[in-house]
């Protein structure tokens, strides 16, 4: 007996290293925690935000100051990480173990929900109060035109109508939506995201982007995953978290 009681557990602890490991399933959306962490628990984030639209009051003023004829004014803003917070929808991916999905964002959005980030509500209202024409110019799939206008009208944001809130139609390039507003408005200042909300090719040095667009921060999605995917969405989750850390350098 005491022979079996030795030969037992080492027996069992053999058949235990025999065994396949037991694979895990990887969330590939956790590469978000800690972006939508900061997004949403960061002091640095909100003030950012602040600081950024500040400029914009300032810049925006300075150009008023400017403008000596009689062609309408114009502000472009985008829409999401500029003036509406998705950063729930970030957090719900996380929590879920999915990655973004246009019919998880659609849902996201038709809840109407997203609330202004710092700064964003008292500069459009101060642009409309003096004058200027407030364009919202966003991605999002044109369908969602209604929860979007319902989300920022409920929220304060000003002139959110068919004229000045312009969702995508066809293609994410924002160029041609910008050239319809210049043709008939002088626009003193674009806020985004994204270099693309002022330009597809931009030089975010040049005089032209600094005193011009209001660049904000958004370490959640954007320009610096397209070059890490070489602009394919398509490929898949494993295969898109390979290349995030490939494209990592180390020097």
């Amino acid at each position: 007996m005491k022979k079996l009681k030795l030969v037992a557990p080492a027996l069992a602890l053999a058949m235990a290293c025999q065994q396949p490991p037991v694979e895990t399933e990887q969330n590939y959306s956790d590469d978000l925690v800690n972006a939508t962490l900061w997004y949403q628990l960061g002091d640095e984030a909100k003030a950012q935000y602040q600081q950024a639209y500040n400029r914009a009051r300032s810049l925006l003023q300075k150009h008023l100051g400017e403008a000596n004829d009689s062609v309408p004014l114009a502000v472009i803003l985008d829409v999401d990480e500029t003036v509406l917070d998705n950063c729930p929808y970030e957090a719900r991916l996380i929590q879920s173990g999915e990655s973004y999905n246009p019919e998880s964002w659609a849902q996201w959005v038709k809840e109407a929900n997203a609330k202004p980030l710092p700064g964003a509500l008292a500069f459009t209202q101060m642009a409309d109060s003096m004058g200027v024409e407030v364009f919202y110019i966003t991605n999002r799939a044109s369908e969602l035109w209604e929860p979007t206008q319902k989300n920022l009208a409920e929220a304060g944001f000003p002139q959110v109508n068919e004229e000045h809130l312009i969702l995508k139609t066809t293609t994410s390039n924002k160029t041609e939506r910008r050239e319809t507003v210049k043709e008939n408005h002088r626009v003193l200042l674009l806020i985004g995201d994204q270099l693309t909300d002022f330009a597809e090719e931009a030089d975010w040095q040049s005089d032209t982007v600094q005193n011009h667009f209001i660049m904000l921060p958004n370490p959640m999605y954007g320009g610096f995953l397209d070059k890490a995917y070489g602009g394919d969405y398509s490929l898949p989750e494993q295969e898109k978290a390979a290349k995030r850390r490939a494209a990592l350098k180390e020097n």
